[in-house]
């Protein structure tokens, strides 16, 4: 599959033809947060990049999801494995750190990340 995303950057896999439905550019970015009540009410901006997604979250960026593969060997026949990265900050008693979950699929990547930073993206 080949397919040209609203960047007009050729797609070689379906994720990235699937990133092409997402808003594109800069995203919109609310003013940070003072109270708990507008934390909670700010939603995730999802912006597509040659590389994949970039969420932000008032205005900063939180998380990264960037397609993957693997090529292999299954029972030495050439096997392909697809997956979506995310890469993501998260906030610790102890500190901040960088944290990464794998998927199979666009949805639930970005389904996680909404669910992490409680907001819909």
């Amino acid at each position: 599959m080949n397919a040209t995303n609203s960047m007009g950057v050729s797609a070689q896999n379906p994720l990235q033809a699937l990133a092409r439905l997402l808003p594109t550019g800069t995203a919109s970015y609310a003013p940070l947060a003072t109270s708990r009540r507008n934390r909670l009410n700010n939603r995730l901006q999802l912006t597509v990049t040659e590389t994949g997604l970039t969420a932000y979250l008032n205005g900063a960026p939180v998380a990264w999801i960037v397609p993957g593969f693997h090529d292999g060997q299954a029972n030495n026949e050439p096997l392909r494995c697809d997956f979506v990265d995310v890469a993501y900050f998260r906030q610790h008693r102890d500190g901040i750190n960088m944290e990464t979950a794998d998927f199979l699929t666009l949805e639930d990547a970005i389904s996680y990340i909404s669910s992490v930073f409680g907001g819909a993206a």
